[in-house]
Order: C-alpha cells, then structure tokens, then sequence
C-alpha cells in the first residue's frame, strides 16, 4: 500500500540522488537539502507536490518535484518516474575553466627529454639560473643554486650535496 508521505533522506536515496542512505543523511545535516525553502532535517516528511532542492556541487543544485513517494530503491531507469527536475541548465561559459597552459604528453611517448623538461618548467613557471646553460628550477630549489652550477660545485655548505 502505497503511503501518502516518507522521510526525505529514505526519498532521496531511492530515487538515486544520494550512492547511500547515509551520504542523504550528511546533506541534510549539513543543510543541502531544501524542502518548499526550508532547510529540512533527515527524518522531514515529503510528500507529492513537495519541491525539494539539493546542493551537488557548491554552486549547482537541483530543484525537483515530487510525483510519488517510494520506500525502496529503484533502477536508475525507473528513478526519474518519482520526480520532475527543474533544475536549471548548467552554464557552460569560459569563465569557470582554467585559461593556464597544460603541459599534455601523448600516451606511451615514454620519458621527456631534456628539452621537454626545460619546455615544462619554463611553461610551470619555474625560472631559469644564471650560469646553469638554461636549466630551470622550481622555487623551492632555488635557494641551493649555488651548488648546482658546474663552477661552484661542492661549497660544502649545501645540506643535500
């Protein structure tokens, strides 16, 4: 017999919101999880025409509407029959992704010369010492460059050399 409410943390699992019953819990908790605009609690009843909202990824929800009520889990074919989703579309614009270089190496190309390491540092960042025929460091390194040029090798001062 089909019951006219249930506990929204049992709903959001059911219908494959959540992997578990208990990360469902977590975002209740933590106040992820909106019932008609209020923040509900794991165990607050929802029933069909309720919305409910859930925070996915910080700035990204989705808004549903719920058409039935079920206590068991179901197939993720099956899921989207117990809610309607008016989740607004993603934006998808250029301000969110990185506009920085990727040093990218195909697959199986085996290990970067010498001249694809100065090309990656450089492109990292790292910048290049005085002396060292173009060689690039990161800034961690930099404070033992003295001992990384052939000239003044060995000062004994080093800790690593």
């Amino acid at each position: 017999m089909p019951s006219n409410s249930g506990r929204v943390d049992r709903w959001l699992w059911a219908v494959r919101m959540f992997r578990t019953r208990s990360l469902a819990k977590q975002a209740c908790v933590r106040g992820s999880v909106r019932i008609n605009g209020s923040v509900a609690k794991p165990s607050s009843n929802v029933k069909v025409g309720d919305r409910v909202e859930v925070k996915t990824t910080p700035g990204a929800f989705k808004e549903l509407e719920v058409t039935r009520i079920l206590e068991k889990r179901v197939g993720p074919a099956l899921a989207g029959d117990y809610y309607l989703d008016h989740s607004p579309l993603p934006d998808n614009d250029k301000t969110t992704t990185s506009l920085t270089p990727v040093a990218k190496r195909e697959r199986g190309s085996g290990r970067p010369t010498k001249r694809d390491r100065r090309r990656i540092a450089k492109l990292r960042g790292g910048k290049q010492l005085s002396g060292t025929e173009g060689r690039y460091l990161d800034v961690g390194e930099s404070s033992f460059a003295c001992c990384l040029s052939a000239r003044s090798f060995g000062h004994g001062h080093c800790p690593i050399l």
